[in-house]
């Protein structure tokens, strides 16, 4: 079975999949980031981080806040999750996080 793409992001220096995989009615999900920017850090050890399959919309999203996904360039997102994605990105502006609604309205089929 193939994974989709639930959400791409645009950012300097690669992008951000999240991932997913329906089985049995139920959805899997992780990240795919070609981000090289953990090249640059000071340490020794140059392994790209590593993001495991996780069983809820919930733990996908853990994931994407690693990074600062937000406020970076959305390039797709999968039907089904256009509402999922809409209601945490209210969440993270209720915390004081930017959300350019312009820039997600159009991937997320909301009027902006």
């Amino acid at each position: 079975m193939q994974a989709e793409i639930i959400l791409a992001i645009g950012a300097e220096g690669g992008s951000i999949d999240l991932v997913g995989i329906k089985t049995g009615g139920r959805w899997k999900f992780s990240i795919k980031a070609s981000d090289q920017s953990w090249m640059l850090d000071d340490d020794d050890d140059h392994t790209p981080p590593t993001h495991p399959w996780v069983s809820t919309w919930q733990e996908a999203v853990v994931q994407l806040d690693r990074y600062t996904w937000p406020q970076l360039h959305p390039l797709h997102v999968h039907p089904e999750f256009c509402e999922l994605v809409a209601e945490n990105l209210k969440e993270k502006e209720n915390l004081g996080v930017t959300v350019n609604w312009s820039v997600w309205a159009a991937k997320l089929q909301l009027a902006s």
